[in-house]
């Protein structure tokens, strides 16, 4: 890296300057830091976004990493911090990061008791902010899923160990590393930060992370004219106003309509069969299946009754045990509906859509 004045001229100088290392340990002297206390202060810019910190946090009983991460959409960070003063080789790094990968696993202990999460993220030291419930149970579905973000932020990423990286980030979804190379520059007495990123990585994130397109759901279907009237309704209901989530590749079965600006799910379509251990039963493939609260029965009792009239009507009860609340699924496979069945199906499930929304607006 070269540093340049520029004179009033335009004509181009160099500029005398140095690189300031850091240090493991707080030096006596004003001009070394502690880079993990350096990225705790200023990680939220490094990062491009507030994140919540651990500090060296047990993967497993061998390994122990620099920091765990959160952002505030609930994304799992693992972050490890190499100085440009460590003397391990560059294969021992990225042998460090590939186990990492590895041990990802161990932290789903984090997730088993969110009030020890909460408390540890409360560190004065770390300066994190108060974390709220829902974010515990979003970081929760990320850590359970395995849906890991690596970072690797050194002072030095040189060509062999960017080479070692790109080569372990064409692996598996949650091997891929994003490298920071970070280094700390004096020019005439007033300091820069200079920061490359190298192979950066979109976040996998379970709320934003890890789609998959709906041409690519509805290729699953074996039945190619359904494939056909399912994406022409899907696009009918997205001129209504309404949604389609969650196109993840965890729920590659069934994807679901919901209203944009409600709290609910309405229906749900199934591609393929789905066997859920809290239903008295499996959701056969091709088959709509609207939920309805127990709570709510008597709300929706017509279209109920419509829809066990329907050829192809089943339906599928919770046994939650009393853990989350109980709810029906009422099912229709609809593998031998022509266009204006599938339709008519439709119209119903706006019906409650449409019920839903207006119950929650009204709150």
């Amino acid at each position: 890296m070269k540093l340049f004045g520029e004179d009033e001229s335009s004509f181009l100088h160099i500029l005398n300057y140095q690189i300031d290392a850091f240090r493991y340990e707080v030096d006596a002297g004003e001009d070394y830091i502690d880079m993990h206390q350096y990225f705790i202060q200023n990680r939220d810019i490094l990062l491009g976004q507030y994140i919540y910190v651990l500090h060296e946090a047990e993967l497993s009983a061998e390994s122990f990493i620099d920091f765990i991460g959160f952002t505030e959409n609930g994304a799992v960070l693992l972050i490890e911090i190499k100085r440009g003063a460590d003397s391990r080789n560059r294969q021992e790094v990225v042998a460090q990061i590939g186990k990492y990968a590895m041990d990802a696993f161990s932290i789903s202990t984090i997730a088993e008791d969110m009030e020890k999460l909460k408390k540890r993220l409360s560190d004065p030291k770390l300066h994190n902010k108060p974390i709220s419930g829902n974010l515990l149970e979003r970081i929760k579905t990320n850590v359970q899923n395995s849906n890991l973000n690596l970072f690797l932020i050194t002072e030095d990423a040189t060509d062999e160990l960017l080479a070692s990286i790109y080569y372990l980030s064409y692996g598996k979804r949650n091997r891929k590393i994003s490298v920071l190379e970070l280094k700390r520059h004096n020019v005439n007495g007033q300091r820069f930060c200079a920061l490359r990123h190298f192979n950066k990585q979109p976040l996998l994130n379970s709320a934003r992370k890890g789609e998959m397109s709906l041409k690519s759901k509805l290729s699953l279907m074996g039945d190619v004219r359904l494939q056909e009237e399912i994406s022409r309704v899907v696009e009918d209901w997205l001129e209504m106003g309404f949604s389609i989530a969650p196109l993840t590749i965890s729920t590659p079965e069934y994807f679901t309509f919901e209203w944009k600006k409600g709290q609910s799910v309405w229906v749900s379509f199934y591609v393929l069969e789905r066997q859920q251990k809290n239903l008295s039963g499996a959701v056969k493939k091709n088959s709509m299946a609207i939920h309805v609260d127990n709570s709510h029965t008597d709300q929706y009792r017509e279209i109920i009754d419509w829809a066990k009239r329907q050829n192809g009507y089943y339906s599928l009860k919770t046994n939650n045990r009393g853990k989350a609340k109980d709810y029906h699924l009422h099912c229709i496979d609809v593998s031998d509906y022509e266009s204006d069945a599938i339709d008519a199906v439709l119209s119903r499930i706006r019906e409650i859509a449409i019920m839903k929304k207006d119950d929650y607006f009204a709150i």
